[in-house]
C-alpha cells in the first residue's frame, strides 16, 4: 500500500532493494550454471571455455554494495544472452522441435492470437532464417531481444538500420517484415526498405546485395515501388 499516494522517487522499486536483487541474481547464476552443465553434458559443438571462465568472474565479484549487485545482474543477462544465442545458432536451431516452434509462432502471428505480434515477427523470422541449412551464414539482427531469446524492442529506426542482415558467401540479403497489408504498408515502409537496401549496395560494391520484404499480403503501391527502384 506505500506505493499509493506516494511519488515514485520517494520510493525504493522492488527489484532495486539489496535482498530482492540478491535472490535474482542467485537464480540468474544457477540458471547460468545449469545451461553450461547441460550444454557439455550433451557435447555440444561449442566452445564452452570463455562463458566457463566468465561463470568464475562472476561468482567471485563484490556483491556487497547494492551498485555492484545491479551491474552484476546486467552482465549475468548478458552472459546468458550470449550463451543462449550461440547454443541456439548452432545447435537448437536445427532440430526439428525447435523448427517446428518456428512455424508454430508464424501461425500464432498470422491468426492473430499473438498480442506482440510485430515484435515475433522480427524475431521469429531471424530465427528461422538462423534455422536454415546449407552451409555457413551469418544472420545478425538489429533488434533487441531477451536473455531467453524472447523479443524485447525493434530495430532501432535512427541511422537507416533494417531489421536484421544475412550474409554469406560475398552476399548480403536483407530481410524486412511487416504486418502491414494495406496503404499503411506502402507509406510506411515502401520507401524505408528501398533506402536500407540502397545504403548496403553503397557500401557494399563487392558483393551482391538483395532484400527482401516479408508480410502476409503486399499492398500494390509497394510492389510498383520495389519494382521501379
Amino acid at each position: 500500500m506505500e506505493w499509493y499516494g506516494n511519488p515514485p522517487y520517494n520510493l525504493e522499486l522492488p527489484w532495486e532493494n539489496i535482498d530482492n536483487l540478491q535472490f535474482i541474481v542467485d537464480n540468474k547464476l544457477d540458471l547460468y550454471r545449469d545451461k553450461i552443465n547441460k550444454a557439455n553434458q550433451e557435447e555440444l559443438e561449442l566452445i564452452l571455455a570463455e562463458h566457463l571462465e566468465q561463470l568464475n568472474k562472476l561468482n567471485v565479484l563484490d556483491i556487497t554494495e547494492k551498485e555492484n549487485l545491479m551491474k552484476l545482474d546486467r552482465d549475468i543477462s548478458d552472459s546468458l544472452l550470449s550463451l543462449n544465442e550461440e547454443l541456439f545458432i548452432r545447435h537448437y536451431s536445427k532440430t526439428d522441435e525447435e523448427r517446428n516452434e518456428i512455424i508454430e509462432k508464424f501461425e500464432d502471428i498470422l491468426a492473430g492470437n499473438e498480442d506482440m505480434a510485430a515484435l515475433w515477427l522480427e524475431c521469429n523470422t531471424w530465427k528461422s532464417l538462423v534455422a536454415i541449412d546449407g552451409g555457413e551464414h551469418h544472420v545478425k539482427r538489429n533488434f533487441k531481444i531477451e536473455d531467453d531469446l524472447t523479443p524485447r524492442a525493434f530495430a532501432p529506426g535512427r541511422g537507416n538500420t533494417p531489421d536484421m542482415e544475412l550474409y554469406k558467401n560475398g552476399y548480403i540479403l536483407i530481410p524486412e517484415v511487416s504486418l502491414m497489408t494495406g496503404v499503411r504498408q506502402w507509406e510506411h515502409e515502401g520507401s524505408s526498405v528501398i533506402d536500407h537496401v540502397y545504403k548496403f549496395i553503397e557500401k557494399n560494391e563487392d558483393k551482391q546485395v538483395l532484400g527482401i520484404f516479408i508480410s502476409s499480403r503486399m499492398n500494390v503501391r509497394t510492389i510498383w515501388q520495389f519494382f521501379l527502384y
